[in-house]
């Protein structure tokens, strides 16, 4: 993998521990928790597509897959940021 800006990863990655969102040792990630209500930005990921078929969900769990599905395209967004898009 090629890490352009390394410092850039490891003050992004010590920012998320110190807020509790992650926890990180010996190059594994672990997410401890995600924001509520994170702006949705960009395209429709897959998982918000899921969502559209599943609508006999109660509609506190669909609430739960859509915030998912927009963390998930975050996450996607700052990996894509520091260079560690899929090739």
């Amino acid at each position: 993998m090629d890490i352009r800006f390394p410092h850039e990863l490891e003050a992004a990655r010590n920012e998320l521990v110190a807020r509790d969102l992650i926890a990180y040792e010996d190059g594994i990630y672990q997410v401890l928790d995600l924001p509520v209500g994170s702006p949705r930005k960009g395209r429709d990921s897959s998982p918000d597509r899921a969502l559209r078929s599943s609508s006999s969900l109660p509609p506190v769990r669909r609430t739960v897959l859509r915030e998912a599905a927009s963390d998930l395209e975050s996450v996607k967004q700052l990996l894509e940021r520091w260079g560690w898009s899929r090739r």
